[in-house]
């Protein structure tokens, strides 16, 4: 009878033992840290470069004509894309080039007042995007070095607001 009482015992204390908290499954990673994002835009800007630009947030900020506004974490990239129509899948490289498959901007925006300008902000200067599309959802993982040697990372998947912004002038062109 020992033995069952044991087993039970056991049984239920592995039972009551909960996974560890992981931290969010969208994010941005800096010095260790996980900071949440919630939701993205793809933002069309066209263009003989076919610029797209993605911004990835979390649920307090949000993406119009006028930039990002509210108060949380962001991750921006201008990206040129193979297609005058869409967001290509692929490997996207950082460089000033232009061409297809690159990035020449990203910044970050961690714990971020956009109206105040106040929080961390990061700006990159190397580094990738691997983006795919299944469907409406796109998963996006990065890999970014800023200027002191520091790496970013992170990770998103879900499906990306559509924004057209072509009617304005972009400051690539």
């Amino acid at each position: 009878m020992k033995k069952v009482y044991f087993v039970l015992i056991v049984l239920s204390v592995l039972v009551s033992c909960t996974k560890e908290e992981e931290g969010p499954s969208h994010y941005i990673q800096y010095n260790d840290e996980k900071y949440e994002l919630a939701k993205g835009y793809l933002i069309f800007f066209g263009g003989e470069h076919n610029n797209y630009d993605i911004a990835l947030t979390s649920s307090q900020v949000n993406v119009n004509e006028q930039g990002r506004t509210g108060i949380g974490n962001s991750a921006y990239f201008q990206l040129f894309s193979s297609s005058q129509t869409e967001l290509t899948s692929g490997i996207y490289t950082y460089s000033s080039s232009l061409t297809p498959f690159t990035f020449n901007r990203g910044n970050y925006g961690l714990n971020y007042d956009y109206a105040n300008r106040n929080g961390t902000s990061l700006t990159l200067v190397g580094g990738s995007l691997d983006v795919t599309k299944a469907g409406n959802v796109y998963t996006i993982t990065f890999s970014s070095v800023l200027a002191s040697g520091a790496q970013v990372t992170g990770t998103y998947s879900g499906p990306l607001t559509a924004l057209d912004f072509s009617d304005i002038l972009s400051d690539v062109q």
